[in-house]
């Protein structure tokens, strides 16, 4: 087994220790309706090349795609909810 699924495996038998058996179904049946649904289906891969899109930088400035040079990795982070 490689390494990330080596951890990903050690990460869901932690987690099954750890979490109430009816919240892990609900978390199961959530990924089960997810990958029903596609999600992820239409997602980049690697390799792939990002459709032009604008997006505010760390300092706010708007940046677009071709901003950066050629092949430069683009770090893109999202946020859950609002702190």
């Amino acid at each position: 087994m490689d390494g990330l699924k080596a951890q990903i495996a050690k990460f869901n038998e932690e987690k099954a220790k750890a979490i109430p058996q009816d919240i892990l179904e609900t978390m199961e049946r959530s990924v089960r309706d997810l990958k029903e649904r596609g999600a992820g289906k239409k997602s980049l891969k690697k390799g792939d090349r990002a459709p032009e899109f604008t997006l505010p930088d760390h300092n706010g400035m708007e940046r677009t795609v071709t901003y950066y040079p050629d092949n430069s990795p683009i770090v893109l982070s999202f946020y859950r909810g609002g702190w």
